[in-house]
This record gives structure tokens, sequence and C-alpha cells, in this order.
């Protein structure tokens, strides 16, 4: 069933009669895709509780063929691309930033390798200057809550000049995110309306698998700052 709806959900997202109200023409995604590519048991000196993160990347993919679709230009970083260092070389021109990655109060982790240069903090958030970034899509723990006298990640982007930033307030749930982001990109881009597209999003999520998944710390985790 799990598989069928990420099908579903990814059939939507092509979908050939998309017509987006935007006028986004550039986006990167970060994604953590190392699924089954490495031994955990090697990483708990920098990474002490991080697990897989099995569906990422198919919400990777999925977002990546939308974007195509809806004739935006993406650069995509994964596995040794996507670390802190190349998100500082981001353009300051970017307009749509998706992360897919692990995260915690104050500290998003790109990617699992064993390299302190993958840790990206609301510092190193704050040095960029993006000059028209309209949405910030974060799918990591704890993107939206704030660590002891420091910003959370989602406050850090919008004092880096993101308009507006979906994040997380709690724990996210892997399979739910890998529906939850593409169904709402769609609406986003076809409605230009992020508010909207959350709400809509929120109440799909409470139907898929029959009702099973209908449980507020799932669906209900992913807040807007603007």
């Amino acid at each position: 069933m799990r598989q069928f709806v990420i099908y579903m959900i990814y059939l939507i997202s092509i979908a050939s009669n998309a017509q987006a109200r935007t006028d986004i023409k550039y986006a990167a995604i970060f994604a953590d895709i190392s699924y089954s590519e490495y031994d955990y048991s090697l990483l708990p000196m920098v990474f002490p509780s991080l697990g897989d993160l099995e569906y990422s990347p198919q919400l990777a993919i999925a977002s990546r063929d939308l974007l195509e679709k809806y004739n935006i230009s993406i650069s995509c970083y994964m596995r040794q691309d996507a670390s802190r260092q190349t998100f500082l070389n981001l353009s300051d021109s970017i307009q749509l930033l998706i992360i897919s990655c692990h995260g915690d109060k104050g500290a998003l982790y790109l990617s699992q390798k064993d390299d302190e240069d993958v840790v990206l903090s609301t510092e190193d958030i704050e040095k960029k200057h993006f000059s028209d970034l309209r949405l910030v899509i974060i799918t990591a723990c704890h993107s939206a809550t704030r660590k002891t006298n420091t910003c959370s990640i989602a406050e850090s982007f919008i004092k880096a000049g993101a308009q507006k930033v979906l994040a997380s307030i709690d724990e996210t749930n892997d399979y739910i995110s890998s529906i939850f982001i593409p169904f709402f990109l769609k609406l986003y881009l076809d409605e230009n309306d992020a508010n909207r597209a959350l709400l809509k999003t929120q109440q799909y999520i409470q139907t898929i698998d029959d009702g099973f998944w209908n449980q507020p710390n799932l669906w209900n985790i992913f807040q807007i700052a603007d």
C-alpha cells in the first residue's frame, strides 16, 4: 500500500496538464539519499542518533520531476554534493529551495557522510543574502523549533531573505514526508498560495491508507514561517 500511494503521488506530480501560476524559474534541491549506501555503525561520532531516510530518494525524484514539468531550472545536490560549502556557494538569486535530510534544533545534516562539512547551522544560513527566495521547503526534524537562545532553522532562512518557509515543529515521518512534500509542492505551484497548499495537503494526508495516518503528530507538524 505504501509504495502504491507514493507512486500515485508521483503520477499526480508529473501530470501532463500542469499549469503553474507561479513565475518561479530557478530551484535547488538538497537531499540525503544515502539509504543503504553507508554503514551507519561508522557514524556515531558525528551523527549519534541518525538512521535511514528510506523515502528521501522518492521525495527528491518526485520533486525534481515535478519542477522539470513546470519548466523550472533545477540544481540537485545529493550524496557528496550535499554539503555546507555547497549551500554557502548557492546562488542568492535562487527562488525555491527544497531540503530533505536529518535535522535537530538549530542544525541540518545534509548528508550522512562522516564529515562535519555536512552540518548546516543557523549561523551558516544567516550568512546568505537571498534576493528572491519565495519558498523554502524543509523536511527535517525540528526545523521549525528553536534551540536555547538561538533562532530555529526556519527563522534563520527568513532572516536570510526567504519569504516563506515550510518546516517541522517536531520529529518527521520519512514516509509521510515523501507524500506530503510533492503533493504540497504541486498545489503551491498551481495556486501560488503556500498557506492554502498546506491546508489542502494536511487534509489529504488524513485520508491516505484508509485514514491510517490521521494523527496530528503526523499531518500537523509542518508549519509555515514568514
